[in-house]
């Protein structure tokens, strides 16, 4: 049975419903108001998850990842390497670090942020961007949830590429970004933590964080430090509540960021590409 689409939408800039036909939005006069409605409603007129949708793009990125390189399934490195993409995989897709940042390679602090580098990793983290983001979603909407999980999850790899950290991949740090959104909410309403986030998400962002002071772990701390600064500094300058005025202003930020990510991922692949082959970073092949 065929569907009949609505024509109404959200307005961008106020939240407020206005026909799609429309220029302008007749309550705020915003131009275009149906700019943005995309992050709000699917294709079919259903609510978008953009919670599902970053999940769905990890899955995606760490199963093309296995596919460049399918030689490293065949490798045990231990329980937490458990169907670990191969370095060369991961490089080519946009892996980060203080060797990338040296080679000149910015653009990896937002394609990073999507690698994953086991099973474990991925699903650790998939859990965690459920339970966090959908929470952060229904205080912040949207678009500035998918600002705040990018922008952090950037000044958290460029502060910890500074350093000169190692390879680093994960969602972590926009993970500890959101967590620090919703902390920096609860003290600005003066609201209890807890109603943000429960004990349990406290104990095990604590413990991920105790972790990484484990030799042998792989946890950089420095990112999930800077990705918890980043979302609570954030949350004092993104308004919450995704229906407030300006709205259209962060769904343009939103799919801005959204094509930098994606843009950042296909130019790392075509930067990447002579490593991928030969084992050779492009920055030793031109001299950089």
């Amino acid at each position: 049975m065929a569907r009949r689409r609505s024509s109404t939408v959200l307005c961008g800039n106020c939240g407020r419903l206005v026909h799609v036909s429309e220029k302008r939005c007749p309550y705020c006069g915003a131009p275009r108001p149906a700019l943005g409605a995309w992050l709000r409603r699917g294709p079919g007129g259903e609510p978008l998850d953009v919670v599902r949708a970053i999940g769905a793009a990890c899955v995606a990125l760490y199963v093309v990842s296995l596919a460049l390189d399918p030689r490293a399934l065949l490798e045990w490195r231990g329980l937490f390497s458990i169907a670990a993409p191969s370095s060369r995989a991961l490089s080519l897709l946009g892996m980060t670090g203080g060797l990338a940042t040296a080679c000149g390679f910015g653009w990896t602090v937002l394609s990073a942020g999507f690698l994953h580098g086991s099973l474990l990793h991925l699903a650790f983290n998939l859990m965690w961007i459920r339970a966090l983001g959908g929470e952060a979603v229904r205080w912040y909407g949207n678009a500035r949830f998918f600002v705040i999980y990018t922008v952090s999850s950037a000044v958290a790899f460029t502060l910890s590429d500074a350093l000169g950290a190692p390879p680093t991949i994960g969602a972590s740090a926009a993970i500890f970004g959101i967590g620090g959104a919703l902390m920096g909410l609860g003290l600005r309403t003066r609201g209890r933590l807890t109603a943000l986030l429960d004990q349990q998400s406290i104990f095990w962002g604590g413990l991920v964080l105790a972790l990484g002071f484990l030799g042998g772990m792989g946890v950089n701390n420095v990112a999930h430090f800077g990705g918890l600064a980043a979302g609570f500094a954030l949350s004092w300058a993104v308004p919450a509540r995704e229906r407030a005025v300006g709205g259209r202003a962060w769904a343009a930020a939103a799919l801005a960021l959204a094509a930098a990510t994606a843009g950042a991922i296909a130019f790392s692949a075509f930067k990447m590409w002579p490593f991928f082959q030969f084992g050779v970073l492009p920055c030793a092949v031109h001299g950089g």
